[in-house]
């Protein structure tokens, strides 16, 4: 018995691209604030609106290859491996396809609006009540940029994913020709 067997195929597919997004979420939240938060050149107390700029900085300084790796190689892997617990679960249509693709995409957009709300929330904690405002009034313009960055990143990453899945698949059926 499979361990999604006792839910419908669309609840499977949306929880196999949850996980797949979750993972590309700790992924993303490791690379992008675990690590510039401890990096030897953070030197600051903890202090909400330091740990943000410090976030903000490591972002803009990071080569492009890092962004690749974390924003679309990233998600193009836990795609791969959603579709493959998805056909060992017998989930395989393109509608239930999409369902698996929208969590994909679905789990990082949704981090990166929860980490804001996080930021903000730490901000008035650690400084004063007033600075929320001011950083809901910087926070929401920057992550709503940063969103739409990842989101088109993250699609790139899953429809690629999302094509070996199909292609193999093609391969495998013997219906791509072989030179």
């Amino acid at each position: 018995m499979t361990p999604g067997a006792q839910s419908s195929p669309r609840t499977q597919a949306l929880v196999v691209g949850a996980a797949a997004g979750t993972v590309s979420s700790v992924v993303a939240l490791v690379a992008y604030f675990i690590l510039p938060l401890t990096a030897e050149s953070y030197i600051y107390g903890f202090n909400g609106m330091e740990a943000t700029y410090a976030v903000l900085v490591y972002f803009f300084a990071v080569e492009p290859l890092y962004h690749a790796t974390v924003l679309v190689g990233v998600p193009f892997a836990t795609t791969r491996g959603a579709f493959f617990v998805a056909r060992r679960w017998g989930v395989a249509n393109r509608e239930l396809d999409a369902a698996i693709i929208g969590g994909v995409l679905f789990v990082p957009f949704t981090t990166i609006w929860v980490a804001m709300i996080v930021a903000v929330v730490v901000i008035g904690i650690t400084n004063a009540p007033v600075f929320m405002l001011f950083a809901l009034l910087f926070g929401v313009p920057i992550t709503i940029l940063l969103s739409g960055f990842v989101i088109l990143v993250n699609v790139a990453g899953a429809i690629g994913g999302y094509a070996l899945v199909r292609l193999l698949a093609r391969v495998r059926a013997g219906s791509v020709e072989r030179n």
